[in-house]
């Protein structure tokens, strides 16, 4: 609908320009805005360091679950953007920076620097592909994105769980238990010895 801000509703506004008659339709809504403009000053990382952009902070904050992201804004001194990309074990930066403006620029692992107008491109080493710390309980292991769904697997697989919701729901009361205790935490009745097999398999995952 060429909507420039971010509406309360998909459909504030009826596909023929009308204003939905409802109630909530707020065409500039703060706390939908809010996720905007933290995925702009977070997760792109493009910001505003003085007003009117006249100075710009660029620092994106790259998660492992994100391959790519980026971010523009119209400045009173034309267009400024971020895009940013993982792969091959590198994380690349591009950066617009408008004429009459700098930017400082924070890449994961090296000290920020200050560059003028222009077109600027940064490669480093990606820092999500560093390995995560081993998770000593079972909310670490809970928290680490590229470990849980492989634990989960190995429950179920082994018929110590029905399924994902049910490893959850039972991995949940024992957040500060080690975690490679969780099978025989979560499993079912009579499948102890089993659950000591799948402790050691759960073990080596871990390592």
């Amino acid at each position: 609908m060429g909507a420039t801000t971010i509406w309360e509703r998909w459909d504030s506004m009826l596909p023929d320009g009308s204003v939905n008659p409802g109630q909530m339709t707020s065409f500039n809504h703060y706390a939908l805005g809010a996720v905007a403009d933290w995925m702009h000053r977070v997760v792109a990382g493009l910001a505003p360091a003085a007003p009117g952009y006249r100075e710009i902070t660029v620092r994106p904050r790259p998660h492992p679950p994100l391959t790519h992201a980026s971010a523009r804004h119209h400045t009173p001194y034309g267009e400024a953007s971020v895009a940013w990309q993982r792969a091959d074990g590198r994380f690349s930066l591009d950066a617009v920076v408008p004429v009459g403006t700098s930017a400082t620029v924070h890449l994961p692992g090296q000290e920020p620097v200050t560059v003028g107008h222009g077109r600027h491109s940064w490669t480093v080493p990606d820092p999500c592909a560093v390995p995560e710390p081993r998770p000593g309980t079972v909310r670490e292991l809970i928290d680490t994105v590229e470990l849980w769904p492989k634990a989960v697997s190995v429950l179920v697989g082994h018929g110590l769980a029905d399924d994902a919701a049910q490893v959850a729901d039972r991995a949940a009361r024992y957040l500060d238990h080690p975690a490679e205790n969780l099978p025989r935490l979560v499993s079912h009745k009579g499948t102890g010895e089993r659950a000591e097999e799948v402790c050691r398999e759960l073990g080596r995952l871990l390592s």
